[in-house]
Protein backbone atom coordinates (compact mmCIF):
# COMPACT_ATOMS: atom_id res chain seq x y z
CA UNK A 1 0.00 0.00 0.00
CA UNK A 2 1.06 3.35 -0.69
CA UNK A 3 -0.09 7.41 -0.37
CA UNK A 4 -0.97 9.01 -3.72
CA UNK A 5 -3.00 12.14 -2.95
CA UNK A 6 -3.76 11.82 0.28
CA UNK A 7 -5.49 8.48 0.09
CA UNK A 8 -4.32 4.95 0.76
CA UNK A 9 -4.33 3.16 -2.31
CA UNK A 10 -3.41 -0.56 -2.99
CA UNK A 11 -1.63 -1.54 -6.40
CA UNK A 12 -4.66 -3.30 -8.03
CA UNK A 13 -6.82 0.04 -7.16
CA UNK A 14 -4.20 2.20 -8.86
CA UNK A 15 -3.66 -0.45 -11.75
CA UNK A 16 -7.16 -0.02 -12.54
CA UNK A 17 -7.37 3.72 -13.66
CA UNK A 18 -5.55 4.07 -17.24
CA UNK A 19 -2.39 6.23 -16.86
CA UNK A 20 -4.35 9.30 -18.57
CA UNK A 21 -7.16 8.68 -15.93
CA UNK A 22 -4.75 9.45 -13.14
CA UNK A 23 -2.96 11.90 -14.57
CA UNK A 24 -6.65 13.90 -15.11
CA UNK A 25 -7.99 12.77 -11.04
CA UNK A 26 -4.31 14.15 -10.09
CA UNK A 27 -5.10 17.35 -11.74
CA UNK A 28 -8.57 17.91 -10.40
CA UNK A 29 -7.85 16.55 -6.63
CA UNK A 30 -5.58 19.69 -6.71
CA UNK A 31 -8.33 21.68 -8.19
CA UNK A 32 -6.24 23.03 -11.23
CA UNK A 33 -6.58 23.96 -14.69
CA UNK A 34 -4.20 22.14 -17.32
CA UNK A 35 -2.58 25.70 -18.11
CA UNK A 36 -2.27 25.47 -14.05
CA UNK A 37 -0.57 22.15 -14.05
CA UNK A 38 1.26 22.81 -17.29
CA UNK A 39 3.23 25.79 -15.94
CA UNK A 40 3.70 24.06 -12.76
CA UNK A 41 5.67 21.45 -14.41
CA UNK A 42 7.17 23.23 -17.25
CA UNK A 43 5.29 21.80 -19.98
CA UNK A 44 3.08 22.98 -22.73
CA UNK A 45 -0.74 22.92 -21.50
CA UNK A 46 -1.26 21.30 -24.88
CA UNK A 47 0.78 18.38 -23.63
CA UNK A 48 -1.16 17.74 -20.37
CA UNK A 49 -4.12 18.16 -22.61
CA UNK A 50 -3.06 15.03 -25.45
CA UNK A 51 -1.74 13.11 -21.89
CA UNK A 52 -4.97 13.38 -20.52
CA UNK A 53 -7.12 12.09 -23.73
CA UNK A 54 -4.41 9.37 -23.79
CA UNK A 55 -2.99 10.37 -27.38
CA UNK A 56 0.25 11.07 -25.77
CA UNK A 57 2.79 8.98 -23.59
CA UNK A 58 3.99 10.62 -20.79
CA UNK A 59 8.18 10.57 -21.01
CA UNK A 60 10.49 8.93 -18.77
CA UNK A 61 11.73 11.75 -17.31
CA UNK A 62 8.12 13.54 -16.63
CA UNK A 63 7.89 10.44 -14.12
CA UNK A 64 10.15 12.68 -11.68
CA UNK A 65 8.48 16.32 -12.15
CA UNK A 66 4.62 14.24 -11.23
CA UNK A 67 6.53 13.24 -8.12
CA UNK A 68 8.10 15.99 -6.83
CA UNK A 69 5.01 18.13 -7.76
CA UNK A 70 2.20 15.76 -6.24
CA UNK A 71 5.29 14.69 -3.64
CA UNK A 72 4.96 11.15 -4.15
CA UNK A 73 8.53 10.81 -2.76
Amino acid sequence: MFIFLGEAYTAAKLSILPYNEQIKEARKHKNLRQKDLALNLGLPPSYISKLEKGTEVPALNLAKKWFVFYRLI
